[in-house]
Order: C-alpha cells, then structure tokens, then sequence
C-alpha cells in the first residue's frame, strides 16, 4: 500500500518510505526530505508532500489517514513493543503485511520512550475529545468573529465555513504530523489551537495582500470586474515592530529545522518555545500555559520571557536569529 501511495520504485522504497517517514517522526527536516527525494526520484515529490499536506492522492482513497494515522501508530507500538511495551498486530491498525514488516524496522530511537502509545480506536477518540473541547470552548468561533469577520463581508465573500474547515483540517494535520511527540492530553490541545491561529493568521496574510486582484464575475455572462483587497482589513491588523512583525512566521517555519537535531537541545527548545510550541517548563515559569501567553502578550515581551527563562543575552539572541534569517 505505501509504495502504491508515495509511488516509488520497488529498489527505491525502502530507502525513501525510510525518509519520509524519518521526516514524519520529526528525525530530519522537510527540506532534507525533498532533497534526497529530488535526488533520487525526483518524479515523487509532489505525490509523497501532497501525502503530508491531506492534498489527496490520485487513485488511493484515505491515504493521508493510511500514512499519517495508521502507519505512524502501528511503528511507534512496535517500536515501544521492542523495549518491553506489548505487541501490536498490523490487523488491529489496518495496513497491509507488507507495510508492518516494513514499518517494524524503522529506528525512532531519537524519541522518548516515555511517549504513549495508542491503538485506532483510542487516539481516535483522544484526537476527537480534544477538537470537541476546542469547539465547546467556542475557541474557533472567537477567534473568526474577532480576527476574521471581515473576509466574510462583500468586498471578500469568503464562505464562514470554508475558512473554518481549512483551519480545522491544518489542526487535525498537526496533531497527527506531531504524534506521537505529546507531553499530555492538553498538550495535543494545545497543538490544535496554535494552528488553529497561525492557519487563521496565515488565511487572512494571504487574502489580504495588497498585490492581490480577483476577478469577480459581473452582472452580464462572460463579463467580469477586477475586485481590488478592501483598505476594511487594515482594521483587522495589528502593526508591530518592522523587526518583530516577520519573526514569528519564520520561525514557524524554521521550526523543523530546530527538531532536526543540528543544533544543541537548548537552543532547539528555545526555537521552539518562540515559535509557540507548548513547553511544560515554561509554563510554569510564566504560571501560565505559554501557547496562550504568546498569542495575548506582545511578541517581543514573550521573547523577553523566552530569553530570561534561559539566561540568554539579548546579543545572543539576536546573533542567532540573524543566522536563522540566513537559513530561510
């Protein structure tokens, strides 16, 4: 079924699968993925990152779940199974015998061992708690009517529940990309959320950008208007620091590059506590939980935060995102 899904060679699977999934489990980087699959298959790469995104994939039904869900709970059991955990049967996970042999070898020993592992029905129901809490809280309904009614009004006519939908698939992507790499139920809660706004942050970026013209279709057949971005979003966005504004965003994205290992574990948790990512230790040092801290505070008072919890000077600081800025 993987090789079906991600279309490599019968030479090349076991090589690649090995580094999509070594991507998949937070071992290396998005970009060393591509790379090698570039290298070595180039016709792959946008079937395997469609794969990742939930793009769909031509022909396979399910393949995101199959890969995302399925196949990365089956190798984090047996992988626990091998340090004293029970043992998982493939037909409880649903793949097939020839992914479980597979799965079985793979090396997911730069994880903690004091990860949970789940069978279908049980992360099911924990990921399906935990986007019923956020949708009780009204956490995604506030969040729309504060930062992004005004998409919705005439000058955008973009449909409430399309901007939703992208923003809660983008949290159910994340929580299954980052299994099984979860300190607790709040903390897979806590990983919805963050993406939940970043995703919201990034839709309202993209449909505001000032470059941007959509043709709407005008009152007669085959006649169409150039719609130019409403000056109404300006009112939606806040205005930080030129330095601060970017900052965030990029590391976001460089996040990966700080779970790859090539840098030491302190500076790696730094990155990531900037980013947003939920931090048991932080937290406790703010007395709050500091994915809710960094999207009420000013950004450049969480960084304050950030730094004095690790004893890092402002130079230090500021030499390491200009590295950053260069890796980007």
């Amino acid at each position: 079924m993987l090789r079906k899904i991600f279309g490599f060679g019968e030479q090349q699977f076991p090589a690649l699968a090995g580094a999509t999934f070594a991507y998949l489990f937070g071992r290396i980087d998005q970009d060393a993925l591509v790379a090698q699959l570039r290298e070595q298959a180039p016709y792959s790469v946008d079937r395997v990152l469609a794969v990742i995104r939930a793009e769909g994939v031509e022909g396979v039904g399910g393949a995101t779940g199959y890969v995302l869900q399925n196949c990365k709970l089956y190798a984090w059991a047996y992988f626990k199974h091998r340090h004293g955990g029970e043992k998982p049967r493939a037909a409880d996970f649903k793949i097939t015998m020839d992914d479980a042999r597979f799965l079985r070898r793979l090396n997911l020993g730069h994880l903690s061992l004091e990860y949970p592992s789940y069978g279908l029905k049980e992360w099911g129901d924990l990921v399906y708690n935990a986007m019923c809490e956020i949708e009780r809280s009204g956490y995604i309904g506030k969040f729309m009517n504060k930062k992004m009614k005004f998409l919705m009004r005439p000058a955008f006519d973009l449909k409430r529940d399309d901007l939703r939908g992208e923003m809660v698939t983008a949290a159910f992507r994340a929580i299954y990309l980052k299994f099984p790499r979860f300190d607790s139920v709040l903390h897979i809660t806590n990983v919805a959320k963050t993406t939940i706004s970043n995703t919201g942050k990034t839709l309202i970026t993209y449909h505001t950008n000032p470059a941007r013209q959509r043709l709407q279709a005008g009152a007669e057949k085959g006649q169409f208007e150039s719609r130019i971005v409403s000056t109404e979003a300006l009112s939606n966005m806040e205005a930080p620091d030129q330095y601060m504004s970017g900052l965030r965003d990029a590391l976001t994205t460089l996040v990966q590059v700080a779970e790859s290992g090539g840098m030491r574990p302190d500076v790696q948790r730094f990155l990531l506590i900037c980013a947003g990512h939920h931090d048991a230790g932080f937290s406790e040092f703010l007395r709050r939980d500091n994915t809710l801290s960094v999207e009420s505070m000013p950004y450049d008072r969480y960084l304050e935060r950030a730094r004095a919890y690790f004893g890092f000077s402002e130079s230090q600081v500021q030499r390491l995102f200009a590295k950053l800025k260069t890796l980007s």
